[in-house]
């Protein structure tokens, strides 16, 4: 017989109840019931025994291994998601309120049919392990009050062509994007002041890292090992990349004043000007990429090979180009 993890069903959600508080958690039926299918909305506020009840958390293990829940609304009177609570689910992508400032090691891990997320501005800490596993994930969203991604958050995210980390990160754990084995691109930002280790282990298609940091972060011996990445640097930074261990085993490049990288399409692709190179990475095998003068001319096309395209436009810097990404365009100064 399986214990009793709840103190209601209401409307087909289990609960725990802080009478004195006043709030309620969603929770599971017990440790192997997986009762929760397709779609579930969780209310702002339960009833409960003549009472009513702010949810503010979405309790550990909640929906671990519902593999038929597709999807899930989270009201904005939640503050906490805690460990394993949508571990192994089947939902397809999740809407995460900024009134969310919490959530724990592996919330979203194993949900192989997850393919986007956007992480609140009002989280600080990506927990551990937090996206493991998500094979199918395509499009993430940091957001800026993030100031640590611990270890394996991005373990094994097969799908994940290129990821932009944004300012105010300050450190990337151990394993975080371990066997990424679709990785093309990324950029990490001026704030970053270590990497843990084997961060991008065996990431065999990663060829372009930009690094923002104008201090050569702290990192750990074997976090490029099996990455065949160019890693571009400020300018002012090269020597100092360029005799500091791990960075100096690979090639170092000065990223030009104006490199800059440019949101575009969604927000796992970015485009990035340098020496009159324009590379678009993080988009679909596949799909055409074309440049142009701000006057109608062509001046270059490629087409996505292993999430990333270079054109060449022969143009100096400082030139404004046209960048057609599928059926979007966007000017770029090199």
């Amino acid at each position: 017989m399986v214990a009793s993890a709840y103190d209601a069903k209401v409307d087909g959600i289990y609960y725990n109840f802080d009478k004195q508080k006043k709030t309620a958690e969603v929770t599971y039926k017990g440790e192997w019931d997986h009762d929760y299918y397709d779609a579930v909305k969780i209310p702002k506020v339960v009833k409960y025994e003549g009472g009513e009840y702010a949810v503010t958390k979405i309790g550990k293990k909640a929906f671990k291994s519902c593999y038929s829940l597709v999807s899930v609304e989270i009201p904005n009177s939640v503050t906490v998601i805690e460990k394993s609570a949508f571990n192994g689910t089947g939902i397809t992508s999740i809407t995460i309120p900024n009134s969310v400032k919490e959530i724990g090691e592996g919330a979203f891990s194993s949900c192989e049919s997850l393919t986007s997320i956007k992480i609140p501005n009002s989280v600080t800490v990506m927990s551990d392990g937090l996206l493991s596993g998500c094979y199918a994930l395509t499009d993430v969203t940091i957001g800026k009050s993030v100031k640590d991604i611990k270890d394996n958050v991005f373990r094994e995210c097969t799908h994940l062509t290129s990821v932009n980390i944004p300012e105010g990160v300050e450190s990337i754990g151990g394993n975080a994007f371990y066997g990424c084995s679709r990785l093309s691109s990324v950029t990490l930002p001026k704030t970053l002041k270590k990497i843990g280790f084997s961060a991008f282990f065996m990431d065999e298609k990663l060829k372009t890292i930009y690094c923002y940091a104008e201090n050569v972060p702290e990192a750990d011996l074997y976090i490029f090992d099996g990455v065949p990445a160019t890693i571009y640097v400020p300018a002012a930074s090269v020597a100092k990349y360029k005799s500091t261990e791990p960075w100096s085993w690979k090639t170092i490049k000065p990223l030009a004043d104006n490199t800059t990288a440019v949101s575009v399409v969604s927000s796992n692709c970015s485009i990035v000007a340098s020496d009159g190179v324009v590379t678009v990475a993080g988009e679909t095998d596949g799909l055409d990429i074309t440049v142009y003068s701000v006057g109608g001319q062509l001046l270059g096309k490629a087409v996505v090979k292993n999430g990333v395209a270079e054109v060449d436009t022969k143009l100096q810097s400082g030139s404004v180009v046209i960048v057609k990404v599928g059926q979007k365009s966007v000017k770029v100064v090199l």
